[in-house]
């Protein structure tokens, strides 16, 4: 039993002599903490928080002396407190200087509970000089002695441990603001409308008793002498089993041990927290203790018990010890709710209070969606139902169990109620907050499909949590469902289409799992984990685990796909767009469709409608553009761009025009002949709607057959031509439609032949033209497989973001598009304002023409070696060069 005894020898430093004798002894402080197999877990906890907690201003508490290795000592003449500092079971602990009786403050206000929850007691002796604090032995009383310290008697001595005990149980309390809750009158209850306490704290589960030691010790004794406790049972022969005296602790507790406890002073760990809180609380507000009736209880002699909240500890009867008016009942009801009761009855002379289940000694809340759930523990006898044999404690707090007992209708998210992922046959759940979000995701789409379509569809949870026990029953150990149920990270789902008239053929269950895959992919995935979805005859099965994974035992699949391999590979995409957040997803979808100008490919059956809301405008600058017809420039550039407007009217009739021809001729004429201010208006809508209808007419082809992969750049950089144009590469330029209609959007001329300056003949401010822009759109669209874009920043991007967004969010054949970065440092604005764009598209782009998801994407930095370029690459750039810089050409040739 020596051994066994924790000893703290606390003595009081008084010169620098004596501290030059223990030198050796100091020497052992780092041996302190070197871990359980030198020093007991709780000694070490009890140790370092009295040190922390001695306050006196400029003390500081030091380790004199810590462990010591056995064979260092002597059996003959060593001491009882060196055979416990060699068990890992006493410290020695000295202030620099101070009086000894803050000492004991410390110890008393952290340690007696400490020692409490492994059923030990605590002895405490105050010396002359010194604090002689020891854990006692399994069978050992609390012990309050004097021994030489003068201020104190023995008897005053115990009071006042006993007080400073009851202080230290307040530490880290104080009395709670409770204005904002209502008092309750005889016969109200809180929650209001609570049926019964077993509707709010969940059912009886199983009567705790001494004969179970692991349920008996996760009750608290209710350590307080400042309340007063009823102790009817203490006169009978035996209280809990036969053989077990009763004990008499209404001044006290008399010991920490089973057989020492009485019934109305255990309590659950959640209980004892609230009446502790209550009895601060009641201090201050009435300035009475309270009474405690009836706590824990117990079979004895002529008395059986009856299963109740009493039998777990999770309830208690409660009053004043004086001035029981109603008045104060009503007061101490309010007092009991602010104290987080779960459960609270005035029955007029007393209350009733009731707690929910809680694991541990403080309560651990998980947050959900629209509450929090409390971390429970089921008792031994059920433990296997549902334990994480595999998993260490750490890993099993990652998979908290909660209490479903009267809980179904517990709102969890909008549409989800904890009852709906419960295992019928226990009342004990584990349930991730990623799963709640899944299936609220799901429910609040059909909620929505049923506002527009008037088809109330319900997605039913088959089955969501299993027991171990039920998924060894149900589920093999190769079945890739085996892990999940168990750890509350999975849900069978189904669709009840009862009320879907005639149409639940419309709603097959593989409509089911593409909505969860879209749906629930971004949840897991912000969770930290990936998704598994399993296709089965009547019902799909999504959990989350470590990596994506998708099965389809049933060999259903999509109409639009051959296989069920096919589909599997959809899935897979659709499940990589989903968690990249590539999901056309309006968040407005009639104004998208409203707002949309899906481009297309070019025909002759093609007709331009302009978007019905749509805001085709550009920015001119700071000033207000007013779109004008006839203004000088127009007058001054009609000549020229009439004789543009011949000119390719003449070379689009050498191929065959499918279009009717005067329609074709027309919008020609409207593109290039008409003339008129600002990129907004009327005016500005109608250069639109011609280029558009003559580019998608015109017989000459955006792109010619057999062409993958095509190239975007801004086309001012000669650099970045060399990789989009040559070496096989295709590019917007090589382009018979682009190459037509080029030279005459960017042409010069001049306004009097003989003698004056060159002027753009589609100025921006003058005269802009939407042809090259709708060109870029119409080029991208027409594409097919990967795109290449070489960009130098995020500048360049947005000048291509059009073309873009044609490949990206319409074009249906684009693979994948490679952003290519020049400068390294704008690789990140340049996956950024990606990213931006993306968002937009998505949350703006009308389903009815856009792809399902965006492309997928990549921005890597442009290779720093450059092909070996051909003389014919550098004449042609020279060329392209003086004609997209035809100002400076201008200059140097003639001044």
């Amino acid at each position: 039993m020596l051994v066994e005894t924790l000893y703290f020898i606390v003595f009081i430093e008084k010169t620098f002599s004596e501290m030059f004798v223990t030198t050796r002894s100091w020497q052992r402080v780092r041996e302190f903490d070197l871990g359980p197999e030198y020093f007991t877990q709780l000694a070490t906890v009890c140790a370092q928080t009295v040190m922390a907690g001695i306050t006196i201003p400029r003390i500081r508490a030091i380790i004199y002396s810590g462990y010591k290795a056995y064979g260092d000592l002597d059996p003959m003449t060593a001491t009882d407190q060196a055979i416990c500092a060699s068990a890992g079971t006493g410290v020695e602990l000295m202030f620099e200087k101070t009086v000894i009786i803050g000492i004991a403050e410390a110890v008393l206000r952290y340690c007696p509970a400490k020692f409490e929850r492994i059923q030990r007691n605590i002895g405490i002796i105050m010396q002359a000089t010194s604090v002689h604090v020891h854990m006692t032995g399994p069978d050992d009383l609390p012990s309050f002695l004097v021994d030489g310290y003068t201020s104190f008697s023995t008897a005053t001595f115990q009071s006042w441990v006993l007080t400073k005990i009851d202080a230290g149980l307040d530490y880290g309390l104080s009395y709670l603001g409770c204005s904002n809750i209502n008092t309750l009158s005889t016969n109200q209850v809180y929650p209001t409308g609570a049926a019964s306490p077993e509707a709010v704290a969940g059912d009886v589960d199983e009567a705790i008793t001494r004969d179970n030691a692991t349920d008996f010790n996760t009750l608290v004794q209710f350590l307080r002498h400042d309340v007063e406790i009823q102790n009817d049972e203490r006169t009978a022969s035996w209280c809990g089993t036969v053989g077990t005296s009763c004990v008499d602790c209404r001044a006290s507790i008399v010991g920490n041990q089973p057989e020492n406890m009485c019934a109305n002073r255990l309590v659950s760990a959640r209980l004892n927290t609230v009446l502790h809180q209550l009895q601060i609380n009641s201090e201050h507000y009435l300035s009475r203790s309270l009474k405690i009736s009836k706590a824990f209880d117990e079979p004895r002699n002529s008395y059986t018990v009856t299963p109740s909240l009493h039998t777990e500890g999770r309830a208690a009867i409660v009053t004043l010890s004086t001035g029981r008016w109603l008045s104060n009942l009503r007061t101490l009801a309010k007092l009991a709710i602010c104290s987080h009761a779960d459960y609270v009855r005035n029955d007029g002379y007393d209350l009733f209070i009731a707690v929910r289940k809680q694991a541990g000694e403080t309560e651990e809340l998980y947050d959900f969606p629209e509450t929090e759930l409390m971390r429970v523990l089921p008792p031994n006898s059920k433990l296997y139902q549902t334990e994480l044999v595999d998993f260490d404690e750490a890993t099993n707090l990652e998979y908290p169990l909660f209490d479903g007992s009267n809980q179904d209708d517990v709102i969890l998210d909008d549409y989800a109620t904890l009852g709906k992922f419960k295992s019928p046959s226990s009342r004990y759940l584990r349930v991730s907050p990623m799963i709640i979000k899944c299936y609220s995701a799901l429910q609040s789409y059909y909620v929505e499909w049923e506002n527009r379509t008037g088809h109330s569809i319900e997605v039913t949870v088959e089955r969501a949590f299993l027991t171990t026990e039920e998924r060894d029953i149900l589920i093999g150990v190769d079945d890739p469902r085996y892990l999940s149920p168990v750890l509350g990270l999975s849900m069978e789902l189904s669709l009840n289409l009862s009320l879907v008239t005639g149409a639940a053929s419309s709603y097959p269950l593989t409509s089911l799992a593409k909505l969860a895959i879209i749906k629930c992919g971004p949840v897991f995935q912000e969770g930290g984990m990936a998704m598994g979805l399993g296709i089965y005859s009547n019902m799909i099965y999504v959990d989350a685990r470590d990596t994506f994974r998708v099965w389809n035992p049933s060999g259903a699949y999509s109409n639009s796909y051959s296989s069920v391999t096919a589909y599997n590979s959809y899935i897979t995409s659709l499940y990589s767009a989903a968690t990249e957040h590539r999901m056309v997803d309006p968040d407005y979808p009639v104004q998208a469709c409203d707002k949309a100008a899906p481009p297309s490919l070019q025909s002759p059956t093609f007709s331009h409608t302009h978007a019905l809301y749509a805001d085709h405008s550009r920015s001119n600058g700071a000033n207000e553009c007013s779109p004008a017809y006839n203004t000088a420039y127009c007058v001054r550039s009609a000549t020229a761009r009439r004789a543009k407007f011949e000119y390719l009217w003449l070379e689009t009739q050498k191929m065959y025009i499918y279009h009717n021809r005067n329609e074709t001729m027309n919008a020609l004429d409207g593109c290039i002949g008409e003339c008129g201010t600002c990129m907004e208006g009327s005016i500005w809508l109608n250069k639109i709607e011609n280029c558009n209808n003559f580019i998608h007419w015109c017989p000459f082809k955006m792109i010619p057959e057999g062409v993958v992969n095509i190239n975007l750049f801004p086309r001012d950089n000669a650099e970045f031509r060399v990789h989009a144009c040559n070496q096989g590469e295709h590019c917007i330029e090589r382009s018979a439609l682009f190459l037509l209609l080029v030279d005459t959007i960017e042409a010069y001329y001049r306004p009097d032949p003989t003698n004056s300056v060159e002027e753009e003949l589609y100025p921006q401010t003058e005269n802009p033209n939407p042809v090259l822009e709708l060109l870029h759109r119409l080029y991208a669209f027409s594409a097919t497989g990967t795109v290449k874009v070489w960009v130098e920043g995020e500048d360049d991007l947005l000048t291509l973001a059009p073309a873009l967004e044609a490949a990206m969010l319409y074009n249906t054949n684009i693979n994948e598009v490679i952003v290519y970065v020049n400068n390294p440092h704008s690789l990140a604005e340049v996956e950024m304002r990606m990213r931006r764009l993306i968002t937009m598209w998505t949350t703006e782009g009308c389903t009815e023409f856009t792809r399902e998801f965006i492309a997928p994407f990549s921005v890597v930095q442009m290779s720093t070696v450059i092909g070996k370029r051909s003389s014919e690459h550098n004449f042609r750039d020279e060329l392209i060069h003086e004609h997209t810089h035809r100002d400076l050409t201008w200059i140097h040739r003639y001044l």
